[in-house]
């Protein structure tokens, strides 16, 4: 096989990538929280593993971090969507008190100096995205992975592009 071949089925992978994010965004939300569930519960096992090698060292303590990443790490495995809606709950309010907040400082700006209505409609719009956030926080959720899989669609077909474009032997390059 070629290095052209290699690199045309790199982009052929990136595009289906995001062909497949942008079709099911909540799933790959979801495996993606579940894949960092795999993570802690592996580092979990490991950090158990150890101190059970381990245990006569003095001050050896990873069985209480062990036994939690352990048990985080299942429940993500088991139930990945409470943990994204709890997440999203959070980014809510934090953006709607982030809006709140701005509209506070333009009252307190505007008894020494005047600030035109045009300075609130940020800090409105800043309360209504979370608003919307918290009404539907799955959906809101799905939505960098939408764009996360346009970029990556984009970058494949971009790249398959240049590559035949503008490399006339590609196997003189690295790729």
């Amino acid at each position: 096989m070629k290095n052209r071949d290699y690199f045309i089925i790199q982009n052929v992978a990136a595009i289906i990538v995001g062909m497949l994010l942008v079709m099911w965004p909540d799933s790959a939300m979801i495996y993606l929280v579940m894949t960092i569930g795999a993570i802690f519960s592996v580092s979990g096992i490991l950090a158990l593993v150890r101190y059970y090698r381990h245990r006569n060292i003095i001050g050896y303590n990873y069985p209480l971090i062990g036994t939690g990443s352990l048990l985080l790490g299942i429940w993500l495995l088991i139930m990945p969507a409470f943990f994204i809606n709890f997440l999203m709950y959070i980014i809510g309010l934090a953006v709607i008190m982030a809006g709140a907040n701005m509209l506070v400082n333009l009252n307190v700006a505007s008894r020494w100096s005047m600030v035109s209505g045009y300075f609130y409609i940020t800090p409105i719009l800043i309360i209504l995205a979370g608003m919307l956030v918290l009404v539907n926080p799955f959906t809101v959720a799905t939505i960098p992975f939408i764009v996360l899989g346009i970029s990556c669609m984009v970058y494949g077909i971009v790249n398959m592009i240049n590559t035949i474009k503008f490399k006339k032997d590609p196997d003189k390059y690295e790729y």
